[in-house]
């Protein structure tokens, strides 16, 4: 009965400098720290939002009209950037909201007729968007080109276009960026504006975002 006790008692209840070198003990040694981290960066990584400044912010969009160049706004209402973890700036999120309703184009004429169905049609669409995919660095410092999907007057766009950032990377300051579109790709000057001749069927966007702290 003594010698069945005492081999129980070995076998159930090891001396600590043996346990400490079981390879289960190694391993939860070892591996739960690193385990611990890696869940953990992933959260630390990604960022908070920022918030987009919308009394700073603006888009201006011009067009030659008979030749001669005329320029309008369109209002930021609301707008977010987050910085993702991601080698080669990919994975960023950032999404921006226009009030079309209260576009404007530099004159009292051109803002009865850009609101009216044949232009932006902004009673049917009064709001239109831009969603950023993906964000890549260029050669020069600061520059990237910034690809993401447009909506406007119901139709979704896909458009690349250099960007220029200020502020650290993961905590920019503002982004500006000039692109071209085509008009006609959202179906704006319909009719008897369709003429090229009259109004230009090349537009060009400047967008500058400014970010909250």
């Amino acid at each position: 009965y003594v010698a069945v006790t005492q081999r129980e008692h070995l076998t159930t209840a090891p001396n600590d400098a043996a346990s400490n070198h079981t390879p289960i003990t190694m391993l939860t040694r070892h591996l739960l720290p690193a385990l611990c981290l890696f869940l953990l960066v992933p959260a630390f990584a990604k960022g908070k939002p920022q918030a987009i400044d919308t009394s700073k912010s603006r888009v201006t969009f011009t067009v030659n009209m008979l030749g001669v160049p005329v320029s309008g706004t369109v209002p930021i209402t609301s707008g977010f950037y987050t910085p993702q973890a991601g080698d080669g700036m990919d994975g960023k999120q950032a999404a921006v909201i226009l009030d079309m309703r209260k576009a404007n184009g530099g004159g009292e004429e051109i803002n009865t007729e850009i609101h009216k169905p044949e232009w932006l049609s902004t009673e049917k669409f009064p709001t239109a968007s831009f969603v950023l995919q993906s964000l890549k660095p260029l050669k020069t410092v600061g520059s990237y080109s910034a690809t993401g999907k447009l909506t406007l007057k119901g139709r979704v766009l896909t458009i690349t276009a250099p960007t220029t950032m200020t502020g650290a990377s993961h905590h920019p300051q503002q982004f500006t960026s000039r692109f071209n579109v085509l008009r006609s790709q959202f179906d704006i000057g319909s009719g008897e504006w369709n003429d090229p001749d009259v109004v230009s069927l090349n537009v060009t966007v400047d967008v500058k975002l400014v970010l909250l702290p």
